[in-house]
């Protein structure tokens, strides 16, 4: 089976309509889908009927993963890779699945009303855990820093001139990835990391949109030329993208994430894991 994750701006275009109907294609939605969805207490029924239209014709082709740091704790505690398997929440697919019900009947049955009574707190805790833009931001500048400290300045005076190949960037990247962080900075047991950077695992993947991220921006200048709200936005691209790498497809109009979705992918390719040693590029 095919599993397709889907971006915010997918749900209503008629690919993937086309998709729900000329295949038997799993539809992965994050979290990150549902709260940009519902950001609004005033009209998030109405945004949410309409977003989730044409998947409420195949509910039971629909499977819910949560948010990143709950996905990134799993990891972490189990200290194993996670499976895309692993990452769906059944209990949370049901209720989807329920709201898709609901959603094709045009009713507002026990699953609606159960978000209504739990809407306004729902988004007030998502202002304060995941829309504090400038908070987002200061989490960036350890990794900024580490960055700039371990980039040879000819990798990034090249970078600037747009002389570095994808090749040459992607593998960069993995190589960075590798080494910015530690089982200690963690709190985690010895090799941990070294296990979850062998295998890519969900982690690591996240990581690795971490590194390119700031590359990117170093590209342009650094993060003191990026708003708070763009980190936000690009946290929450980089969940689609992490989760949109456990699948067949990653489905989203905007050409960044799909430049992004198509880096990662080359990296996960890489038949020699992701090394830890440096060299003067």
């Amino acid at each position: 089976m095919l599993n397709f994750c889907v971006d915010q701006s997918k749900f209503r275009c008629t690919e993937l309509k086309g998709l729900i109907d000329s295949t038997n294609a799993r539809f992965v939605i994050t979290d990150a889908a549902l709260m940009e969805m519902c950001q609004s207490d005033r009209d998030w029924e109405r945004t949410l009927r309409n977003s989730l239209r044409y998947l409420s014709a195949v509910p039971d082709r629909v499977c819910f993963v949560p948010g990143n740091g709950d996905c990134l704790k799993m990891e972490l505690r189990r200290r194993e890779p996670l499976t895309l398997r692993a990452m769906i929440s059944d209990q949370m697919t049901i209720q989807l699945q329920d709201l898709l019900a609901e959603v094709a009947s045009e009713q507002s049955g026990s699953a609606f009303r159960q978000m209504a009574g739990e809407i306004e707190d729902a988004n007030r805790d998502a202002q304060g855990e995941h829309f504090d833009h400038s908070h987002n931001r200061e989490q960036l500048r350890d990794l900024v820093e580490f960055c700039r400290e371990r980039f040879p300045e000819s990798f990034l005076k090249r970078l600037r001139a747009n002389k570095v190949d994808e090749n040459e960037y992607i593998r960069f990247v993995s190589r960075c990835a590798a080494t910015a962080t530690n089982d200690s900075a963690m709190s985690l047991p010895t090799g941990t990391l070294g296990s979850l950077t062998k295998s890519k695992a969900y982690t690591m993947r996240w990581l690795w949109l971490r590194v390119e991220t700031v590359t990117d921006w170093l590209k342009e200048g650094g993060i003191e030329s990026v708003t708070p709200k763009k980190v936000t936005n690009t946290d929450i691209d980089n969940h689609y993208l992490v989760v949109g790498s456990y699948c067949d497809r990653m489905l989203t109009k905007d050409q960044h994430m799909l430049e992004k979705d198509r880096r990662l992918r080359a990296a996960l390719r890489l038949k020699i894991p992701w090394k830890k040693a440096w060299r003067e590029v």
